[in-house]
Order: C-alpha cells, then sequence, then structure tokens
C-alpha cells in the first residue's frame, strides 16, 4: 500500500478536489479492484483507518475525475497499477498505458506474451508522438518481434526517440553504429550517442562508454576516464561494471593498482552471478597475487561460472585438471571440462584436447586425433595450434616428417606473434631444418621472439653471442641476454647465467651469485643445475662445503636423467663421500652414465674392473668398457687394452684338452689343472686345433673336472 502513497502524493489532492463533486460510493467495486495495489506478494494487507480514508479516496481512480487524476502519474508510478486499469487508460488514448501496457505483452509480464499486441500498443503511443513508442518499435523492428525484422526501420524509430533524448533509443542507436548493424560502422559516432545516453544516467551506456576509453575506440584512450564511467554504472549496481571497475583495480589502469578494491568490485559482481566476475575471482583465488592462496574456493568459483556456461571457467577447469594445478591431475574431469568448452568452439580448449591425445593424457595415443583437434583450432587462427602442427611436423609424430611443412606452420603462427613459434622460426634457420641455414635469420627471429616475451629465444641469444655464432663473439652481450631470460623465469637462462659467474665471462667471478642462479634453476627441475649445486657444495664453492648436500643434489640430477650427476653419484658411493660406500650402488649409477656414452664414466669403469683392488678384477669386463671408449674415440683407452692384454697373457695357463666339451678329462695335464683357480682365464684347444680363451667357472683337481665358458 506504501508503494501507492508514496509514489502518488498529488494524486491524493487532485481526488480530494473532485471528492466534492463525486459520490465515492458509486464506485465500490472500483475500491476493490484498488485495494489489490495493497497486496505484496499475495498477502492481504489490513490498512490503518487513516490509509483506509485515503484509499476510499483512490477508489475512484476508475472514475472519470480518478482517471484524469492518474493520467499525471509517472511511468514508475503507473507502473504499479492493475492491468484492468492500464487498459482502460490505454484505450482512451493515454500514451504512457499504451507504453507500460506493450511492454507487459513484450514482456510476458502479469498477462500472456504477445508480441503483436506490443506493436499496436507500442505504433498507438508513437502516432501520439511519444517516445517510448518511438523506442518500443525501434526494438521490435530490431529484433523482429511481433513484426519483420528491419533495421531501417528499427534506425528510424531509435532515432525519433533519440531526438527526444531518450537514454534507451540513444543507447540501442550507439550499439548499431558500433557493431555496424543495419547501418555503416561508425565508431565515432556511437561514442556521441553513447556518451549522451551515459549522461542521461543509462548504466549499460556508462559502462561501454568507460570501455571505449579504456581502448580508445572512437574516442582518445583514457584510462581514467574509463574508470569514471565504469564507477558511475558500479554505483548502479551493473554487475558487467563492476566485473569491469575490478580489471582496472587488478591491472592499475587509471587508478593506483589495489588488489584490494579489485576483489570488492568483483565479488559484489559475483554476489550478483555475473560469470566472468566469478572467473576473475577464481583467477586471484588460484594465483595467490594480493591474496592468500585459496585452491578450494578457486576451484569452486570455477565451477560455478562454468556450470552456468561462461567458457573461459570451463577451459581453466580443465587445465587445473589436466596439469594438476595444485589439486591432483584428473584426465576424466579435464576432458569433461575441456570438452565442454571445444563444444562452444573455444580453440584452447580444442588445442588441450589436442595435446592429450597426442601425449596420451587419459586416452589413448591418437596423432591422427590430436591433428583433427589443432586443424579445428587452427581455422580460428588460434596460434598455439598452428605451433602445435609444427611440431607434430617436425619430430615426425604419427606423419612422415616434414620440416618444410614444420617451417610453414611455425610461419603461420609466427604471423600472429606467437613467441613460441617465433623462437622455433629462429632454431630452424640456425640449424637449416627446413629452410637454408641463415645465421641472420635466426638472430631476427630470436630477436621478434624476445621482444613478446620468448625467455627461451633470450637464452638462445646468449648462446649465440657467448660461443660468437653469427655474431662476434660478446661475452658482456651474452650475460645481458642471460640475464634476461634469467628475470624472465628461464631455467636455462638461470642456468647459463650460473655458468657466467663461475667463469668470470662478462662479469666478475662470483660464486655466491652463481650459486642463486644454480639454485633458481634447479628449483625448476634444470638437472644441468642440479649437478652443479652438487659441485658447488662437493668443493665448497660459494657455500660451506657439505658432502651430504652435495649427495642430495647429485642424486636429484642422477633420477632425472642427468650423466654427470650419474658419474658424480657413483663417485660418491664408491668413495663413500656424503653417504655409506657401496660399490654395487656406484657400478650402477656408473653404468647408467656409460649408457649414455659418458667417457669419463666409461673409463671409470673400464679401470675398475681391471685395477681396483677393492674389487674382484674382471678383465673380460673391462675390456669391454675400454672398447666402447675406443669407439668413442679415446686413444688412450688402447694403451690400457694393451696393459690388461699383457696382465692377462703373463696369468694364462694352456690347458690342452683332446676334447671340445665342459669336462676336461683324464687326458689332461693335471698338474697345470691343480693350479687352476675360480675365474681365471685360461687358452684352451679346440679338436680343430684353435686356441681359445675360456673362463674357468668351477674346478675340482681332486676329480680331475672343470667347468669352463668360452670368451671369444
Amino acid at each position: 500500500m506504501l508503494d501507492v502513497f508514496l509514489c502518488a502524493p498529488l494524486l491524493y489532492c487532485k481526488l480530494l478536489k473532485k471528492w466534492f463533486f463525486n459520490h465515492f460510493w458509486c464506485y465500490f467495486t472500483d475500491f476493490v479492484s484498488l485495494f489489490q495495489l495493497t497486496r505484496k506478494g499475495g498477502k492481504a494487507f489490513i490498512p490503518h483507518p487513516v490509509s483506509l480514508l485515503l484509499l476510499i479516496f483512490l477508489a475512484a481512480c476508475n472514475s472519470q475525475p480518478g482517471r484524469e487524476a492518474l493520467k499525471d502519474l509517472g511511468l514508475e508510478q503507473m507502473a504499479v497499477l492493475p492491468l484492468t486499469n492500464l487498459q482502460i487508460l490505454a484505450n482512451e488514448g493515454h500514451v504512457k498505458a499504451q507504453t507500460l501496457l506493450a511492454e507487459k505483452y513484450f514482456s510476458g509480464k502479469d498477462v500472456a506474451q504477445d508480441p503483436k499486441k506490443a506493436f499496436e500498443y507500442f505504433s498507438l503511443a508513437a502516432k501520439k508522438n511519444y517516445r517510448g513508442g518511438f523506442y518500443g518499435l525501434g526494438v521490435l523492428y530490431a529484433d523482429g518481434i511481433g513484426v519483420e525484422q528491419d533495421l531501417a526501420q528499427a534506425i528510424k524509430w531509435y532515432e525519433k526517440a533519440a531526438a527526444e533524448n531518450y537514454d534507451k533509443a540513444l543507447y540501442n542507436l550507439g550499439l548499431l553504429h558500433l557493431e555496424g548493424r543495419g547501418i555503416p560502422k561508425n565508431i565515432n559516432k556511437a561514442a556521441t550517442l553513447l556518451s549522451r545516453a551515459a549522461q542521461l544516467g543509462h548504466m549499460k551506456a556508462q559502462n561501454n562508454l568507460g570501455a571505449m576509453y579504456a581502448r580508445g575506440l572512437g574516442v582518445k584512450q583514457n584510462e581514467q576516464e574509463a574508470v569514471k564511467w565504469y564507477r558511475l554504472a558500479a554505483d548502479q549496481n551493473y554487475a558487467r561494471a563492476q566485473n569491469n571497475l575490478g580489471v582496472m583495480y587488478t591491472e592499475g589502469r587509471g587508478v593506483n593498482k589495489d588488489i584490494e578494491q579489485a576483489l570488492h568490485w568483483y565479488r559484489r559482481a559475483a554476489n550478483q552471478g555475473f560469470a566472468k566476475a566469478q572467473h576473475n575471482l577464481a583467477l586471484l583465488y588460484g594465483s595467490g597475487v594480493g591474496v592468500s592462496k585459496d585452491v578450494q574456493s578457486s576451484l569452486k568459483l570455477y565451477d560455478i561460472a562454468a556450470k552456468k556456461g561462461y567458457v573461459k571457467s570451463q577451459f581453466n577447469l580443465g587445465l587445473i585438471y589436466s596439469e594438476g594445478i595444485g589439486i591432483e591431475k584428473d584426465y576424466a574431469k579435464a576432458l569433461f571440462w575441456l570438452q565442454k568448452a571445444a563444444e562452444k568452439n573455444f580453440p584452447p580448449a580444442q588445442t588441450q584436447i589436442g595435446l592429450h591425445f597426442e601425449q596420451g593424457l587419459g586416452v589413448d595415443v591418437n596423432y591422427a586425433e590430436a591433428i583433427r583437434w589443432y586443424e579445428a583450432a587452427a581455422k580460428k587462427k588460434y596460434s598455439k595450434a598452428y605451433y602445435r602442427l609444427g611440431l607434430i611436423y617436425e619430430n615426425g609424430s604419427g606423419v612422415k616428417q616434414d620440416s618444410q611443412r614444420a617451417v610453414g606452420f611455425y610461419g603461420e603462427a609466427a604471423a600472429l606473434q606467437n613467441p613460441q613459434a617465433e623462437s622455433k622460426l629462429g632454431e630452424m634457420y640456425l640449424q637449416g631444418k627446413g629452410v637454408p641455414l641463415d645465421y641472420n635469420e635466426a638472430i631476427k627471429w630470436f630477436g621478434i621472439a624476445a621482444q613478446h616475451g620468448s625467455s627461451e629465444a633470450k637464452n638462445n641469444l646468449g648462446t649465440l653471442y657467448e660461443n660468437g655464432i653469427g655474431v662476434a663473439k660478446d661475452y658482456l652481450e651474452a650475460v645481458r641476454w642471460y640475464k634476461a631470460a634469467a628475470l624472465s623465469g628461464d631455467a636455462q637462462g638461470q642456468f647459463n647465467l650460473g655458468v657466467m659467474y663461475v667463469s668470470g665471462d662478462g662479469v666478475e667471478t662470483d660464486h655466491e651469485q652463481a650459486y642463486e642462479w644454480y639454485l633458481k634453476s634447479a628449483e625448476q627441475g634444470n638437472t644441468q643445475a642440479q649437478n652443479n649445486l652438487g659441485a658447488m657444495y662437493e668443493k665448497g664453492l660459494g657455500v660451506q662445503k657439505d658432502f651430504r648436500q652435495a649427495f642430495s643434489w647429485y642424486r636429484q640430477a642422477a633420477q632425472g636423467g642427468n650423466a654427470l650427476s650419474q658419474l658424480n653419484l657413483g663417485n660418491m658411493y664408491y668413495y663413500g663421500w656424503g653417504t655409506v660406500k657401496d660399490y654395487e650402488k656406484a657400478l650402477q649409477w656408473y653404468k647408467q652414465a656409460a649408457s649414455q656414452k659418458n667417457i669419463n664414466a666409461i673409463l671409470h669403469l673400464g679401470r675398475i674392473y681391471s685395477a681396483d683392488n677393492s674389487m674382484e678384477k674382471d678383465y673380460k669386463e673391462a675390456l669391454l668398457w675400454f672398447n666402447k671408449a675406443v669407439e668413442l674415440g679415446h686413444a688412450d683407452a688402447q694403451r690400457h687394452i694393451a696393459q690388461i692384454k699383457q696382465t692377462m697373457e703373463s696369468r694364462t695357463f694352456h690347458v690342452q684338452v683332446k676334447k671340445t666339451s665342459l669336462y676336461a678329462g683324464p687326458n689332461s695335464k693335471e698338474d697345470v689343472l691343480g693350479f687352476l683357480q675360480r675365474g681365471q682365464e685360461v687358452v684352451e684347444l679346440k679338436s680343430d686345433g684353435e686356441w681359445v680363451l675360456v673362463n674357468i667357472i668351477n674346478h675340482n683337481p681332486s676329480k680331475g673336472w672343470l667347468w669352463k665358458n668360452t670368451i671369444q
């Protein structure tokens, strides 16, 4: 009831004046109708006696004098009237009532939706030059509701309403100019129209005008002005503007960066169910930037937004489950959300699904399916998809290896300013793969990639300057690029910068600085840096000597497949440095390093088996490892082989055996057999007269037999 009394105080005076000329009891049924205005949410309301007296006056609303009084109500005040009252007023030609009734038929509020009746009543209001009627017709023609879509007609009616300074018409007309719908695209005109609507308080226009100032569309870019308009709309509780204001505070654009303020505005928008704000809140909680990291809250917000269909949240959820960011990996959940996003033709999701098929993440490896997904994303000019296709053809994964085609895909991605692809092009020119070898082109593409933020390209430039490849050797320039890569978080760049601090090339030697950069790199899993940290702890360079720490870092790198660390870890076990002596484990790690053709590990194994007095000698095994060293071009290994053969000759027994068998019987020389020991090597004469080297496996002189194994 208060809605009626508060919105129409002038009505009471008008009714009182007319009261003296009319009898209220003639309109009892009208009083009952008007009494419905005091019912809220279907609950009956018993008025105060004074209010009851006022209601009696209001009962005259359906009388001719009452209806005359109602005509002076504003749209918002008239909107609370029952449908019957509106229909009576509309049929009597009241333009505001006609417009309100049209809106009800348009929206289906309080009445069955009927676009044709909406068109009829908007037309009646428009004939009387009422701007609400102009605007309503513009909406119907623009969307083809109740009438055939006709943008030219929509623009005509919007312009009539805009001429009357109607904010909604100005806004819609501005959007048509902005999008070029039914009219040539004119961003400057759009900005002018939106500005007029915004100044009239239209919150959507205020938000859009803020966006135009933020991007410099149709107006000179002015982020402070953008913030001003976003704030005006946000203060009207417009969720989209609240989110945009949060973005400005997050990025420090037009205002000082303030995560607390960003959180405030994101929360206000998120509480209204605005999915993009929920997504942005999730980003902040997930990253822990300016707020305590909260993975669970982040996941919950992503989940809420994703279930509303917000594609970026669907993709991020998929990525989180795919890569195990803050949670256990769950490929089934990852693919579920990635598929949801991919159904909306979201290229990042399509590319990530391709990666699952390429690498067998939660599905069987299927290169054809991976290529299909990459190609789908590439059709939308998604640079990462082109880059992945380039890798497929460069490596020959499921397809014939084709470096030229790979270069083509890298070029497509580079044209879209993909830093990884730009750096890859540099590598292809550097190696002459798919293109002629060209150092200038390599340096050019590394430079472009570095400008676009590729830390890998920065590191590559450092390598070129350090080694004088395609450029004059320049340690200072090498250090500059390594430092740029290191500060960008590139693990290899951090390692290389550490090396420069150790060598003193381009910088003063500084083992403490080297240690810091090795540590940063090692923490990212760089096994070279882990090995070098082990060496620093072993030798006490830049840190206090600590064999246990050395052992720990060597083991971490060795388990990561680093051959030099496998050798060093073998040494730690062999000598008992930082751990208990363990020859078996030492041999195990030496052999792992040797399997990667680590020459020092191979030579060490040869020496252990041929000359180590703490272990049982095995000349056969020693020869095997020294021969491997020779194959790898180590000339000194020949000397070791010659020494071993000389030793073997001096310790060899020549036993003449008439039969070639595992049993040497009575025809053997018993006096010689008596001296044979297990593990010794002897020369045996075969029946064809050829001497062969055999190894004594077991021998029992009293029984006159021996078991042997042919070596060569």
